[in-house]
């Protein structure tokens, strides 16, 4: 009796270190911090496949595409430093780079990565705490292009550009 029972707890405990030990996740629940009591976490795929869908449609300035994807209120504003707001002004910037790039005679298109984020809401509910946020760099000969595209309801709400020319 004594050797089934030894027997059956090395049984019983192999088998709980092996199913645990092939599901064990280590999770880091945020990093970073943007105000006070915030902190920075990983967003979804579901907002990177909104910001990819924005990306091809304005790779292909597919306008339609663009007006179902961008809040009637979103708030852009250019490298220039231009404020925009709605789809028409971001199509109105899109036709005047492709615009240029043909003037210029230089390829319409970029190489580009991008990430979701989100931050940990607070007491104060600040703006910045709606939907998440993706980080989107691009860049081809001509330039090196870095954005900010804050996604809520699979609607561009809030857009920011920064670019530096590589002439």
């Amino acid at each position: 009796m004594k050797k089934i029972m030894r027997k059956l707890l090395i049984i019983i405990f192999s088998t709980l270190y092996i199913s645990c030990s092939d599901n064990v996740v280590v999770q880091q629940d945020s990093s970073g911090y943007i105000f006070e009591g915030q902190k920075v976490m990983i967003g979804s795929d579901e907002t990177i496949e909104v910001f990819k869908q924005i990306d091809k449609a304005w790779l292909e300035r597919d306008y339609d595409a663009l007006r179902s994807l961008v809040a009637e209120d979103a708030r852009l504003i250019f490298a220039n430093g231009d404020v925009g707001q709605g789809p028409e002004d971001l199509i109105s910037l899109i036709e005047s780079e492709y615009q240029q790039s043909i003037d210029n005679n230089e390829n319409w298109g970029w190489d580009s990565y991008a990430f979701s984020v989100k931050v940990t809401p607070t007491e104060d509910k600040r703006a910045n705490e709606t939907g998440e946020w993706v980080l989107a760099e691009f860049w081809n000969d001509e330039s090196n292009v870095i954005e900010w595209y804050q996604i809520n309801d699979n609607k561009l709400i809030s857009w920011n550009q920064f670019r530096r020319t590589n002439k």
